[in-house]
């Protein structure tokens, strides 16, 4: 019975020495060097169907809406856990409330002071089946009350 009570105190020792404090902190140093770098660097998304609307404007006049289901691509970039900014690519067909269907490119542009979001760049550019084309950038964010701001809205002549 002794010899029992030996082989296993032995064969405890024998591997309860094989992880030692070293290998722990090893284990430890890797989990957050891995932990760091995830927190650091831009991650993607992908929707294919993400609802959408549009206010299209001709210089300082109201046109229409343009509304439907589109493709986004969302990036969002961190650094050290702390958000950056984050983009927003949209791209599909949307219609129009005058039946006019609209290829659109838009790509809109959040940046963050601190963590916290400040300001919305935007741009668009949409392209009808009947002619029409509009562009227009602006920006909203904390300095106007979060209210849009068009920079510029113009509409290139028709090409039809």
């Amino acid at each position: 019975m002794k010899k029992i009570g030996y082989l296993l105190l032995g064969l405890f020792l024998m591997f309860g020495l094989g992880c030692t404090k070293t290998d722990d902190l090893v284990k430890e140093a890797e989990v957050e060097k891995q932990l760091k770098s995830a927190d650091s660097g831009t991650l993607h998304y992908r929707d294919n169907e993400y609802g959408f609307y549009l206010d299209i404007y001709c210089d300082d006049t109201y046109v229409e809406t343009i509304s439907g289901d589109i493709e986004v691509h969302w990036l969002g970039h961190r650094n050290k856990g702390v958000r950056q900014w984050w983009q927003f690519k949209w791209k599909g067909t949307l219609i129009g409330e005058s039946g006019e269907v609209f290829t659109i490119h838009s790509t809109d542009k959040f940046y963050f002071t601190e963590g916290a979001w400040e300001v919305d760049n935007f741009r668009y550019n949409v392209v009808g089946d009947m002619g029409s084309h509009y562009i227009g950038y602006g920006y909203f964010g904390n300095d106007t009350g979060w209210e849009i701001v068009m920079e510029r809205a113009n509409c290139p002549p028709n090409k039809k």
